[in-house]
């Protein structure tokens, strides 16, 4: 059912030999082709919890076009859980791909106006009163079992690896590669949003938080965010980034999704030709899947890549 671990492919480009540089990606794209890269990292401790204690329904939170809730109701189907999705924005959004690929899995959408979604707290009393006996993900899986499972990734990898690069949305990812990667290593963010560094707060949150409920860690590890390649805030795309992705894939074989991970590679080669890592670094990205993000573009008017439908 899952693809696990993860295959690791190394990229050649000619500018990684110009640079004496090694780049490898960890495909956790390929996990599974609806519930895939961290986004199953980020659930699968929650559903053994909801299976566990037989917890139901599993509710989260997420916009229009979540990677996250596309996954949450894909994962419910698989495993035959109830799953509830309360949808930042208008009901007329239920009409896009994601979100009617989500309902066709059997979930639930309620669309909650951007003013009550700021207020979760509320959200989560009232729906706590209504379903008692509930597993409630924060959106995105930013919660101590989403970084556990994200600690898992880099225990499949047998080489080593100077440098560790992920995409950043919530931080749970990253969280979960600094506290699992060895003192020799960098762990490096690339945030997907403007004001990335107010990212950092809510990672050493999660990454404390985790420690606390018994993380085999004494300490957490150093990381680093990369905060420039953001292309004008969250989900934003310019012909600049739309090119980089289609001559990525002609090159490499493999696609990157708009928001998260060909924002992510257009940094660090960027970095590389700017000479940010020497000569004899070797380099493992985490390719965090988003794929069925396109569709999502495309129903924007984006067509990034004309061949996928």
């Amino acid at each position: 059912m899952f693809k696990l671990p993860s295959p690791i492919q190394q990229v050649e480009l000619g500018i990684l030999s110009e640079k004496g540089v090694e780049l490898w990606v960890k495909r956790d794209d390929l996990i599974h082709p609806e519930v895939s890269g961290n986004k199953w990292r980020k659930l699968k401790f929650s559903f053994e919890k909801s299976k566990r204690e037989q917890l139901s329904p599993i509710i989260s939170f997420g916009g229009a076009f979540s990677n996250h809730l596309a996954a949450l109701a894909a994962a419910g189907k698989l495993f035959n859980f109830p799953t509830i999705g309360l949808v930042r924005g208008e009901e007329s959004s239920q009409n896009n791909p994601t979100l009617k690929a989500a309902k066709e899995k059997g979930m639930e959408l309620r669309f909650v106006s951007r003013s009550q979604y700021r207020e979760k707290d509320i959200l989560i009393k009232e729906l706590k009163k209504e379903f008692r006996n509930a597993l409630i993900i924060p959106e995105g899986g930013a919660d101590v079992l989403g970084v556990l499972g994200c600690t898992e990734i880099l225990k499949e990898v047998n080489e080593h690896f100077d440098v560790i690069c992920a995409a950043c949305g919530t931080g749970t990812t990253l969280a979960g590669l600094a506290l699992s990667a060895s003192d020799d290593q960098n762990v490096l963010g690339f945030t997907a949003m403007k004001q990335g560094l107010q990212l950092v707060d809510r990672v050493d949150e999660l990454m404390d938080r985790t420690i606390k409920a018994g993380f085999d860690r004494i300490h957490t590890h150093p990381y680093e965010l990369a905060t420039a390649y953001h292309f004008d805030g969250f989900a934003k795309v310019n012909d600049e980034l739309v090119e980089f992705m289609r001559n990525f894939t002609k090159l490499n074989g493999f696609y990157l999704d708009p928001v998260y991970t060909a924002k992510m590679f257009f940094g660090l080669f960027d970095m590389i030709e700017r000479d940010m890592f020497p000569p004899g670094t070797k380099i493992l990205v985490i390719h965090s899947g988003g794929l069925q993000g396109l569709a999502g573009m495309l129903h924007r008017g984006i067509n990034i890549y004309p061949e996928v439908k």
